[in-house]
């Protein structure tokens, strides 16, 4: 156990509190470590009906300790952040979140997990991971665009600006911006209401509030997390490592574009055979299963055939269109230079705009 982790438990409630304040508790391995036996471990502790998670009064988490990725190996083979965030996400009982100062990376997407999280007015968030020439994580290239929408999501993570607790309030990544000062006080208010609820009522309706996105956050959090472990043997992110240790501004200027990169793979829209793709929706028949698949049978749901097309094309099944969550059947239409189906760009199974 690490002392950088302070784990205490009363009133019903543990608190995780970060204790790292000389390094601004920028997170290391250890710390996910105990983070996660903690919250694991109170998922079956009668004791436990809220689990509260707090910083610093000045700062709540640097996120990752860039040190820590000297030994690249180690932590693509330990996975401790990865870890972490498969628990958080899967936590039974209620999880609070209070942040004072700075929320960077990791700081930021675990609140994508809590079920309450409060501000400071002072505090600061930031999704650098693009800046560093890493990529998303903590399913936070879907949680986030679902909830806050996908510009002002695209804003936020391709751009890596810091933004402040008014907007995180906007986007719903908090429940309120508080005074510094009151900040602590008003959330452990709030834990102490959760925790005179009937326990069975808040963990059914908390069981009941994830169960309609769990398996699509499984699966972003596992596509995320191997895309990451890619983007750290990346040359960009090794510039921007090395950036931050001389203390200088990195130079992405002599990296290519890197279109055919093994991105492409994770993108199931076009199988990377092309690089601007327009995309046909048509709605998934209620037969279908409800997780994420990929077909290119000709001739059957999943190929290009039943569109006019004989090319042979991966499809992603029952995805989301951003603004009408129907179940939709994604297929891209544009498979090679002259394709019929590139003629056939449909959109299917949208509610007509009259």
């Amino acid at each position: 156990m690490t002392n950088d982790i302070l784990i205490t438990k009363a009133n019903r409630v543990l608190r995780i509190q970060l204790n790292r304040p000389d390094k601004k508790n920028a997170l290391t391995g250890a710390m996910y470590d105990a983070m996660r036996e903690a919250i694991a471990g109170s998922n079956d502790d009668p004791e436990v009906r809220v689990v509260f998670i707090h910083g610093q009064p000045d700062c709540f988490t640097a996120g990752n300790d860039l040190a820590e990725f000297q030994d690249l190996a180690r932590m693509i083979r330990e996975r401790p952040a990865m870890k972490f965030l498969e628990t958080i996400s899967t936590a039974v009982k209620p999880i609070v979140a209070a942040v004072n100062g700075s929320a960077v990376g990791i700081g930021t997407t675990l609140l994508l997990h809590c079920d309450l999280a409060y501000a400071g007015q002072g505090a600061k968030f930031q999704l650098p991971f693009a800046s560093l020439g890493l990529c998303p994580e903590g399913s936070s290239s879907f949680a986030l665009a679902r909830m806050a929408g996908h510009v002002q999501a695209a804003e936020l993570l391709m751009l890596g600006e810091r933004f402040s607790a008014e907007r995180a309030l906007a986007i719903g990544l908090v429940n309120a911006v508080l005074p510094d000062g009151e900040l602590m006080a008003h959330a452990e208010g709030r834990i102490a209401q959760l925790a005179a609820q009937p326990a069975g009522a808040i963990r059914a309706t908390k069981a009941l509030m994830r169960k309609w996105t769990a398996a699509r956050v499984a699966e972003v959090l596992e596509t995320e997390s191997r895309l990451f472990g890619e983007r750290l043997a990346s040359p960009e992110f090794g510039e921007a490592a090395r950036a931050f240790f001389e203390k200088r501004k990195p130079d992405f200027s002599r990296f290519g574009v890197g279109c055919r990169s093994r991105a492409h793979a994770l993108l199931p829209i076009d199988g990377g055979r092309s690089a601007a793709t327009p995309i046909s929706l048509s709605r998934t028949p209620r037969s279908m299963s409800h997780r994420s698949t990929i077909g290119s049978t000709p001739g059957r749901p999943g190929s290009d055939q039943h569109d006019g097309c004989r090319c042979a094309r991966p499809i992603l099944r029952n995805s989301y269109h951003p603004i009408y969550p129907t179940p939709l059947h994604l297929h891209a239409t544009t498979a090679r230079p002259g394709c019929a189906g590139a003629e056939r760009r449909r959109w299917r199974g949208l509610p007509a705009l009259r």
